[in-house]
């Protein structure tokens, strides 16, 4: 982040495109009893790809508290 502008950069895994909405869908695989390391594949490249994968494995550090976004 940025936060001299209060701006969030495009590379930032906080950023949210125009394509970034709640009923996208992520994957065409549909997680079901005997497939789970194909939708596992599947989810892990799509949250990658779109740079959301540092959520999942909690690899995010907490933003500071003095960020401009926060207040």
């Amino acid at each position: 982040m940025d936060d001299n502008d209060g701006k969030i950069e495009p590379t930032s895994p906080y950023f949210l495109g125009s394509g970034d909405q709640p009923g996208n869908l992520i994957t065409h695989v549909i997680l079901q009893k005997d497939n789970h390391s194909s939708w596992s594949r599947a989810i892990t490249i799509a949250f990658k790809a779109c740079r959301k994968f540092v959520f999942v494995d909690e690899t995010i550090h907490k933003p500071t508290e003095n960020r401009k976004l926060l207040n």
